[in-house]
């Protein structure tokens, strides 16, 4: 018969309790039981018979009186309550002893497993529960089998006795079998006593792992510290509190290189209590809740690791008055996952490589932020996952000649909004993490702008961005470019030859965007011979004959297409493979002639309507031209004026949206020549037909004045407006007075004034002073003959 220990037992006790009342809940222990459940072995005959037994009573339930549902109602309320007065002690060792024995079954199968596969493999086992490999015994994951350290082969260096339940080492002879070895591991055992003279006989101990030794204090580390030959002590996750300010002062550890103390209850120290270890390089002080931390002088510390606590501030790194560095040698510090929004006052770190940020409240990067002044030999920032909305960057944020490596990935960064310089003065970039931030609205030339002066870039990245285009324009400076990595995007097509121009490109990922055709003039054979790995996989492609050149690629299997990270399948064809989809040369044959017969019935349609309608859409231009062609000298012009009535001597066109403009500077100008205008807007009586208004006042002014700009083109007014002044003009024999506003693009202007741009000379407007000196005298000249003459005296 199968018999379980007392642990287990007490489990299944447990399950069954919550079985039965599976109606009862308390405050966050709905994870527990769900955890608890999952890991149980008898869950699932539980359930069998439980449902069983629901079964067989159901239709005794069903006569249950109504007594006995009341009975049963008040049942459930008492222990409910009873569970709502759980401690909380009481929850949190349910949890921990449901996850600890998940996790210990799981960790005994696996290196159950592992052993005996090892073992099986390698023949130099030195003791029924160690394997020895190397230069190493690992007598681990025993779980309090093995109780002492056992004989060794001569050879062993390292000793790994981890995960042994070793709570105690209980006299000075427990290593005697092993005092060759110049390692050890004695982390996840439990440790809560070591014999004074334990450590005595390690005379070559220079390695030594604690770790994960929760009931451990200084006064049980004794032994340990006393080892002075020791050059790497690990004593993470041990629940120590801060160390006394003179440990290493009593127990000194000349070679102490490296000191790991991740995982503690420190809160608050003062790293002098260090400074007593002079090859001290690497000192780790992660999570440990720390919120305040006072530096001190470290000539040989390589690197600091504080990540995970609450600093707000930057560490001290200069001495009083902005004296030398506190940290001369420094190559590393880590800052993750702290409270810091930027970097205040002055930086002492001449010989800082790496600074990693990941995870801080930064929201703006200010110019010069991290530059040559304050980081001197910075190669290496990271500013990943910032925990606060990125305001914007400004422009030399980053500037260094040092800098090397910059990463900004998962910020979110609205890359339209920072400045066009924000990456400017980097000319030893190299690589650019950018992935997981917006890039939808970026234009080419904003693109251009931003990061065409990386041209040392080797490496960038771009993933996750919403970027819908890329061009050959947005990669041409990137003339050292090695790797791009541009997948999961929303690019929907390649242009031709877009990569033509990064003539080092080796490395190409483009997966997961929205691409449905690679045409075989996207790569050139030069960039497919270039490129040593090229991942497009996750693409909706549409499996059709232009895609059988691609097709034809990947089936050649060529080296660069072997690592993808998704598949290559057909959008249009369910569960089917590009490598698969198959279409006759017939029928790709069939379908050119079609689409060569759609080009020639177009091309011809196309030359009709060019035949037909030319005349319809020049018509402005071939009427100026015979306008200007047949017209007299002017003799017609100069009679209307001088036997004429005129009500106004010149009347403007203009766009509404110009109104600021007319009054502000034509208006003022020519009523100072004693002219009398005609606008719209101030003249024209309401209620009249608008179109009469404009036919009368055209008829009673001696000249018309238009004013062009893009509000003109746009305005189906103005352009009724201009037909009709262009009649008038050629009735009479006159000419017609142009100016121009604002910048006017060819692609707004409309048939009829780009043909008067094209036929007639016109006079531009710039608030350049110079500029508008110029338009008030051509002006001036276009007018003469209606200016009064003791105006132009």
């Amino acid at each position: 018969m199968e018999t379980f220990s007392v642990k287990e037992t007490c489990t299944f006790l447990l399950v069954s309790f919550v079985l039965v009342t599976e109606t009862v809940t308390w405050p966050g222990d709905s994870v527990a039981v769900e955890r608890f459940d999952q890991t149980n072995p008898f869950k699932l005959d539980t359930q069998q018979r439980a449902a069983d037994r629901s079964q067989n009573t159901k239709q005794a339930t069903d006569d249950r009186t109504q007594d006995t549902k009341q009975a049963t109602d008040d049942q459930t309320q008492d222990t409910k309550l009873w569970t709502v007065n759980r401690t909380q002690d009481t929850k949190q060792r349910t949890t921990d002893q449901t996850q600890d024995t998940k996790q210990r079954n799981a960790d005994r199968k696996q290196d159950t497993k592992q052993r005996t596969a090892d073992r099986t493999q390698d023949n130099s086992s030195c003791y029924e529960l160690c394997w020895c490999h190397g230069k190493t015994a690992d007598c681990s994951r025993n779980y309090g089998q093995l109780t002492f350290v056992p004989k060794l082969p001569d050879g062993i260096q390292f000793l790994n006795f981890s995960y042994n339940n070793l709570t105690s080492v209980p006299s000075d002879d427990f290593f005697l079998n092993v005092t060759q070895i110049t390692g050890m591991d004695l982390g996840n055992n439990g440790l809560n006593n070591i014999s004074v003279g334990a450590f005595r006989p390690l005379a070559r101990l220079q390695t030594l792992l604690m770790s994960h030794n929760k009931g451990l204090t200084y006064q049980d580390l004794r032994p340990v510290l006393r080892v002075s030959r020791l050059e790497y002590l690990d004593l993470r996750h041990n629940k120590l509190p801060p160390p006394p300010a003179d440990l290493f002062v009593r127990y000194q550890l000349p070679r102490l290189r490296i000191l790991y103390l991740h995982e503690n209850f420190f809160h608050n120290i003062n790293m002098s209590v260090f400074t007593p270890l002079p090859s001290l390089s690497y000192l780790g002080l992660a999570n440990n809740g720390i919120s305040f931390l006072s530096t001190d002088y470290f000539p040989h510390l390589s690197t600091l690791h504080v990540g995970q606590n609450n600093l707000e501030s930057f560490p001290r790194t200069c001495m009083d008055n902005g004296g030398p560095s506190l940290f001369p040698n420094l190559k590393q510090i880590l800052l993750v996952s702290n409270r810091l929004s930027r970097i205040d006052g002055e930086v002492c770190l001449p010989k800082l490589e790496y600074l990693n940020l990941q995870r801080n409240h930064f929201h703006t990067y200010y110019t010069d932020d991290f530059n040559e002044a304050r980081f001197p030999s910075l190669q290496s920032l990271n500013l990943a996952s910032m925990r606060t909305k990125n305001s914007g960057i400004q422009r030399y944020a980053f500037r260094s000649t040092s800098m090397q490596v910059i990463t900004l990935l998962f910020n979110n960064i609205n890359v339209s909004n920072i400045d066009n310089e924000s990456f400017a003065g980097l000319p030893n970039i190299r690589t650019l993490q950018l992935s997981h931030n917006y890039f939808e609205t970026v234009s080419v030339d904003k693109f251009a702008e931003l990061f065409g002066n990386l041209t040392t870039l080797v490496k960038l990245y771009m993933c996750a961005g919403r970027l819908k285009v890329i061009s050959a324009k947005m990669l041409s400076r990137f003339k050292s470019l090695n790797k791009l990595v541009l997948c999961q995007n929303r690019l929907t097509s390649l242009p031709d030859g877009v990569l033509d121009g990064l003539v080092n490109l080796q490395v190409l990922d483009m997966g997961a965007n929205q691409i449905s055709v690679v045409k075989e003039t996207t790569f050139s054979q030069n960039t497919r011979d270039r490129l040593q790995r090229v991942d497009l996989s996750g693409n909706p492609f549409d499996c059709s004959c232009d895609l059988r050149w691609f097709q034809s690629w990947l089936a050649s299997g060529p080296k660069a297409l072997t690592h993808s990270r998704f598949k290559y399948t057909c959008s249009n064809l369910p569960d089917t493979n590009v490598t698969s989809f198959y279409l006759s040369e017939q029928a790709c044959l069939f379908s050119r002639d079609i689409n060569v017969l759609m080009v020639s019935c177009l091309s011809l349609l196309l030359v009709v309507m060019t035949t037909v309608f030319p005349l319809y859409r020049y018509r402005w231009h071939l009427r100026l031209m015979l306008y200007e062609a047949v017209r007299g000298g002017g003799d017609a012009r100069r009679r209307r004026l001088q036997r004429g009535q005129f009500q106004y001597d010149v009347y403007v066109s203009y766009a509404s949206d110009d109104l600021g403009w007319v009054r502000q500077h034509l208006l003022v100008e020519l009523e100072n020549w004693g002219l009398r205008l005609c606008l719209h807007d101030r003249d024209f009586l309401i209620g009249n037909n608008i179109v009469d208004d404009i036919s009368h006042s055209v008829e009673s002014s001696k000249k018309v004045l238009v004013v062009f700009s893009r509000h003109y083109s746009r305005n189906q007014w103005c352009q009724f407006e201009l037909n009709f002044c262009l009649r008038h003009v050629m009735d009479f024999g006159d000419n017609l007075v142009v100016t121009c506003v604002n910048d006017v693009e060819s692609h707004d202007l409309t048939t009829a004034m780009m043909a008067v741009l094209k036929m007639m000379s016109y006079i531009r407007w710039d608030d350049d002073p110079d500029a508008m000196a110029a338009f008030w005298g051509r002006l001036r000249q276009a007018l003469q003959e209606i200016i009064p003459a003791d105006v132009q005296q």
